[in-house]
């Protein structure tokens, strides 16, 4: 191997995303999505061969070694806390901007451009009501 590309950059490829309005009138619809796909990951967590039978049973017609292979790259690469660093969410708001050609002045800051409150949010309200995953 020459490089490895997982410690040399990071370009987040999944996530949420929304306009400002959405978040300004319908907080609890915001939260209750965001609160739905940390329930996700936390069952995807704890029960990782459960996820790929319901995989299966959705996708009949994926060959069933394709998903386990597929979730056994994806897992430990997965962004279990929710959030990014900030010093990933630069370089992730850099890498767009030079994708898009974007002078630095025009490149949002992180500030402006990510809003994680939600994922801690929704993190305290399971925490608080004692969820847990189950089969």
């Amino acid at each position: 191997m020459f490089l490895d590309f997982t410690k040399s950059g990071q370009l987040s490829a999944g996530g949420l995303v929304t306009r400002d309005k959405e978040i300004a009138e319908h907080h609890e619809r915001v939260l209750h999505v965001i609160r739905a796909m940390r329930k996700g990951a936390l069952y995807v967590k704890a029960f990782p061969d459960s996820t790929v039978e319901f995989l299966q049973k959705r996708n009949p017609d994926s060959p069933h070694q394709a998903l386990v292979d597929e979730m056994n790259e994806s897992y430990p690469n997965l962004n279990w806390p929710g959030t990014i660093s900030l010093e990933a969410q630069r370089r992730e708001l850099s890498a767009r901007g030079d994708i898009l050609n974007l002078p630095s002045s025009q490149v949002p800051t992180p500030e402006a451009a990510y809003d994680f409150s939600f994922v801690t949010e929704a993190d305290r309200e399971i925490a608080a009501s004692g969820w847990t995953p189950t089969q």
